[in-house]
């Protein structure tokens, strides 16, 4: 069957179950943009797995049936159709490594996770502050007299080791959001995802252990 049958089909369908139908149609474009986070993705499972037309053709298929003999599909009809869409998603997310376990909501650092940020916090600001320091000034006068090797070389140490935490944590943003968000269905850009990176720039290692415990503690549910 080519794509014009499979449209004829579908439109025949429509006319004679236009709510049913709606629903289902309905119902897995919601599971697709909900799924889906990038086009990339997007254009991968319809080039691949065409979903849509997969989905026109079993919608006549039943259809048809129902027609032939409309009492024993009244009900199964939109029944097969649904776990029809399931098995679909549930092979895409094996074929992608996504998890069966969905995160929904940000977990609290602790008193713990709370100093590493305000840590992180102080070095961004010292590294932001470094370039109006100034010989003569009182912070560079600090430095000259307290610092090991003095001020120019708090400066680069300063500049030099907060710019190479900046970058690892950057590094760790982007595994981040393709080792948790994404496997775990956190669509990209929504609020509960940049509260999730946001706290990956600023803890690095310690926001995978809190979202590790959260992953377990839903398996266990």
């Amino acid at each position: 069957m080519d794509g014009a049958e499979e449209l004829i089909l579908y439109g025949t369908v429509l006319q004679d179950h236009y709510l049913a139908n709606s629903f289902v149609v309905i119902y897995y474009l919601a599971g697709v943009f909900i799924s889906f986070h990038t086009p990339d993705n997007l254009l991968c499972i319809t080039r691949h797995q065409r979903p849509i037309t997969t989905l026109i053709t079993t919608i006549a298929k039943y259809q048809l049936q129902a027609q032939a003999s409309p009492a024993s599909h009244s009900f199964s009809y939109l029944r097969h159709i649904t776990d029809t869409v399931k098995s679909m998603e549930s092979n895409r997310r094996k074929k992608s490594n996504a998890s069966a376990v969905i995160i929904t909501e940000y977990a609290m650092p602790s008193p713990l996770d709370w100093f590493q940020i305000g840590f992180i916090l102080a070095l961004y600001v010292a590294w932001i502050a470094s370039a109006w320091v100034t010989p003569g000034d009182a912070t560079w006068n600090l430095l000259a007299r307290y610092f090991p090797g003095g001020a120019e070389w708090g400066l680069w140490v300063v500049r030099t080791g907060v710019s190479l935490v900046a970058l690892a944590h950057a590094f760790e943003v982007v595994l981040f959001d393709q080792l948790r968000m994404r496997r775990h269905g956190v669509r990209r850009w929504s609020a509960l995802w940049w509260t999730w990176e946001i706290s990956c720039f600023m803890e690095g290692i310690r926001v995978w252990n809190r979202i590790d415990r959260v992953i377990a503690s839903k398996k266990k549910d």
